[in-house]
């Protein structure tokens, strides 16, 4: 397809979509951000890449309001809040290519220091 990407819409063709975590080869979504407080820089820089990403869950599920009921409250999970803070979803479906693929892995590894 054209625009950069096999459905024609830029790097991320269907936008960032988290999957499993991510393991060896192409990106494959979620992606804890290295260097805790750097996600905003890296998903800044991706966008300027025309590299799309998103933050489904920017709340734990305890924290969110259909949950609080059967959550601790805040700190009562905080390797969930930790992560939270830290993942970024990055594009992820089954027509992005391999060159696409390793130019948003480049892009990554280059925006967060890697």
């Amino acid at each position: 397809g054209g625009g950069g990407g096999p459905r024609g819409e830029g790097a991320g063709g269907g936008g960032g979509v988290c999957g499993g975590a991510g393991r060896a080869g192409p990106p494959r979504g979620p992606l804890p951000a290295r260097g805790g407080g750097r996600r905003d820089e890296v998903q800044a820089a991706l966008a300027a890449q025309a590299i799309p990403t998103a933050i489904h869950y920017p709340l734990p599920m305890h924290l969110q309001p259909a949950y609080r009921q059967w959550g601790e409250g805040a700190g009562s999970l905080p390797a969930s809040e930790r992560l939270c803070r830290k993942v970024l979803c990055l594009p992820m479906h089954p027509d992005l290519d391999e060159p696409t693929a390793m130019r948003i892995a480049r892009a990554v590894r280059d925006a967060a220091g890697g």
